[in-house]
């Protein structure tokens, strides 16, 4: 009995030193916020946490699930960042818990799809959309498959959702009009926790990671023609970046390094 309890402390203090591990890695393990030359650091998330939805609608940033705490809990908080202000509103709550969905705006509403739900990582096929006018969430038709860990983009009045885990790298393509989805073809390389964004007419998606380590890998959809393209490497691999386009301009921000050990990154 005494050898078993030495075994099951030992089992217990392995767990909490992994978990202590992976907390720093994805929540401490990154540069300290400091000056930076033409950075601004602005107002700070209500409700901090990681691998969350978002995007843009109406010149605000919104900001819905992730994970959060020690314990990596999943959650269904939804945050809304206007710039004109510099505040953080607190808006109602996604309808359930998600963690590495994916968000976009169109045309004044905030829609938020797939992801892993409280219980388990498996990928989800729901999509939601917010309008941030009434601040009510409505459940559409749901995807042709889940996904997790995917990006969704808004391009000419339809979603774009591309890469993540899922049955397949099939482009998935909702139309808000008439609530229904289409697929498109199949991404040259699937991966997950890619940045995509909608630019040149086309949907580009960005690094992202495989079983084999992080990429730098670009390839480009072309809606007209329902190929895919190769577009520029980036100058260094990165998984889980931010993004935007500004104009013409594609801009990729911070991520995770290559190696997979969790360390983000500062480019």
């Amino acid at each position: 009995m005494a050898r078993r309890s030495v075994r099951l402390a030992i089992v217990t203090a392995l767990g909490v030193l992994v978990a202590l591990g992976v907390y720093y890695a994805f929540f401490l393990g990154g540069p300290a916020p400091r000056a930076a030359r033409d950075w601004e650091l602005l107002a700070t998330l209500p409700n901090p946490r990681g691998e969350t939805a978002a995007g843009e609608v109406g010149g605000r940033l919104y900001v819905a699930g992730g994970l959060t705490g020690l314990t990596f809990a999943v959650s269904d908080e939804v945050d809304a960042y206007d710039p004109a202000t510099a505040a953080w509103t607190v808006m109602a709550p996604l309808p359930e818990p998600r963690n590495h969905a994916a968000g976009a705006g169109l045309d004044g509403l905030f829609y938020v799809s797939g992801g892993g739900g409280p219980d388990n990582n498996a990928p989800q096929e729901e999509i939601w959309a917010l309008d941030p006018a009434r601040d009510r969430w409505t459940e559409l038709a749901p995807m042709p498959e889940g996904r997790y860990a995917h990006r969704m983009v808004g391009l000419d009045g339809l979603l774009y959702v591309v890469g993540g885990d899922g049955e397949t790298s099939r482009v998935l393509i909702y139309d808000p009009a008439s609530d229904t989805w289409s697929t498109g073809a199949e991404m040259p390389v699937q991966r997950n926790h890619l940045a995509a964004v909608a630019a040149h007419g086309g949907v580009w998606a960005i690094g992202g990671r495989v079983a084999a380590g992080i990429l730098d890998r670009v390839d480009i959809y072309d809606p007209a023609t329902d190929t895919w393209s190769s577009g520029p490497p980036l100058p260094e691999a990165t998984s889980a970046a931010s993004e935007g386009a500004l104009g013409s301009v594609i801009v990729i921000s911070g991520g995770e390094a290559p190696g997979q050990d969790g360390r983000m990154v500062d480019d």
